[in-house]
This record gives C-alpha cells, sequence and structure tokens, in this order.
C-alpha cells in the first residue's frame, strides 16, 4: 500500500470521528478515559475568570501566551522515564500499539492504582496532585501542540492508569450493562475525552447537551481534527519511510551475500587454476 493510500485513510479516519462534544460518556463507561471530577486544574480556574464576550478557548490561550503556569510542564519525553511513570508509559504504549498486555502489566497497574485509592476508594491528595498535572500538560500540548511525543507519552500514561481503575471499580448490574461482560478488556479500547468544559461557552453546551442531531464541528474541533490528522499522516510517513529502509537494508545485505559467494568462488577457481590474483575489497 503507498503512502498516498495510507495518508487518505488516516485523514478519513480524522474526519470520520463522531464530534466529541456529541458523545454521551456516562462516568462508568469505560470506553472513555475521563478526568477526574477531583482534578480539576489551572484551566478550570482560568475559564471561571474568563473575561465577558471572551470564548473560553480564546481565555485559555491568552493565559498560555503569559504563562503563569501553576503546574510543572512536561518539557521531554524523557522526564517519564524515572521512577514513577517508566513502565506506566511502557504498558501504556502496548495498549496505544494493540501489542499483548501481560499478567504482569496488569498486575502492576492494578497495583499502582490501589496505592491511590484511600480508605474509602477515593482518591488520595497525591493521586490527585499527579492527575491534576498530567491532564494540566494534556490539555495545554492539545492547545499549543508543542510537542506530539509529550503528548502521545501523556496519554499513553493514561491508558494504563485507566486499565487499573477498571480493575477497581465496584461492578453491578449498570456497570455491566455499560461495559459488556469482560468490562477490564473493554477497558483497553478506552478513548481519552477532554473536557467539554474548557471548550465550549454555555450556549453550545446547551444546544450540545439538547438532543442535537447535527453533526456539524465547531471550529475548534475541526482545527484540533487537522492538527491529529498531521500529526497522523507525520506517523505514518514516518513508519513508510522506515519500512523502505528496511526493505533497503535487506536489498544491501543479499547484494553483500552475492558479492561474497561470488568473490568466494572466483577465489577458488584461480587458486585451483594455480593463479595468484587475490580479489581485494
Amino acid at each position: 500500500m503507498s503512502t498516498t493510500d495510507n495518508a487518505s485513510q488516516t485523514l478519513f479516519r480524522m474526519v470520520s470521528l463522531r464530534n466529541p462534544q456529541l458523545t454521551e460518556t456516562k462516568p462508568n463507561n469505560l470506553s472513555f478515559i475521563q478526568r477526574p471530577k477531583v482534578a480539576k486544574g489551572i484551566f478550570d480556574e482560568v475559564i471561571m475568570n474568563c473575561p465577558p464576550n471572551t470564548s473560553k478557548i480564546k481565555a485559555i490561550e491568552d493565559f498560555i501566551e503569559k504563562r503563569e503556569f501553576k503546574f510543572t510542564l512536561f518539557n521531554s519525553e524523557k522526564e517519564f522515564e524515572d521512577e514513577n511513570y517508566k513502565y506506566l508509559l511502557s504498558i501504556g504504549r502496548k495498549i496505544t500499539k494493540r501489542e499483548e498486555i501481560t499478567d504482569q502489566d496488569w498486575e502492576k497497574t492494578n497495583y499502582y492504582y490501589t496505592q491511590m485509592m484511600d480508605s474509602n476508594k477515593g482518591l488520595t491528595r497525591e493521586a490527585i496532585s499527579t492527575l491534576t498535572r498530567l491532564w494540566d500538560n494534556l490539555i495545554y500540548q492539545i492547545i499549543t501542540q508543542k510537542n506530539f511525543y509529550v503528548k502521545e507519552a501523556i496519554c499513553d500514561i493514561l491508558k494504563a492508569i485507566h486499565i487499573g481503575y477498571a480493575q477497581n471499580i465496584e461492578v453491578n448490574e449498570e456497570f455491566i450493562k455499560i461495559n459488556g461482560e469482560d468490562p477490564v478488556k473493554n477497558s483497553l479500547n478506552g478513548k481519552i475525552v477532554i473536557p467539554k468544559e474548557l471548550f465550549l461557552n454555555e450556549e453550545t453546551a446547551k444546544e450540545t447537551n439538547g438532543g442535537t442531531n447535527d453533526p456539524r464541528l465547531s471550529r475548534v474541533d475541526q482545527a484540533q481534527l487537522r492538527l491529529n490528522a498531521q500529526n497522523n499522516l507525520t506517523i505514518q510517513t514516518a513508519i513508510h519511510k522506515k519500512e523502505e529502509l528496511k526493505k533497503l537494508d535487506l536489498e544491501l545485505k543479499s547484494i553483500q551475500q552475492d558479492y561474497f559467494k561470488e568473490r568466494e568462488e572466483a577465489y577458488k577457481k584461480s587458486y585451483n587454476n594455480g593463479s595468484h590474483i587475490f580479489f581485494g575489497d
């Protein structure tokens, strides 16, 4: 399949996505990875103090330009390779790549999430702080598109935490109805949902939640889809180049093997004929 075909399919997948604003996201629906209500961060403060006649997205963009952050930015993917995030990142990448999740992976994510819970099965202060920082950084990356790899790393970590959450949630009839007979497995398909209250103004939110069937995307959604499509196109191009390099490497190895084989045969032939001619490299 050509790069053009891959790119076309990528763009088709991106523009065919349902508008996340129109998707019902029940709290216990493991198909969605949602920010915990207790993990509200700096951007929630920004929209609470949003000036009159200013959209939320504009208020957030203006705030980012001032760089008055109350949270620590992740500036590099390497920052996630410490003992706090390293194995979560590794497991999350497996989830993203649809690779096998081992029993050890399940145990690690289960243990990690149990450490996040207090005696009442709520989140500890430390867990809230961790999740708030992750979500604040994710929202920052979505708005600014500063570092694709940091954004993807955060998404992978959230996916790993999500399957830990799935193993510790209380299961009842309604939960099974929403998530199926194997809810933990369903959590592997979780899609990250950005809090719509950060981007939708009240009037738009009312229209969205009022049962509208209008499939049109807002300008923010359209811009986000274009950016995501560009990112995916970059990945597809990189994958294609990598595959081409692998193919070239195999061809060069084959040529090299043929060369050495012919050289060896020529050497043996000349030796048997009493010749003292040697073939250099």
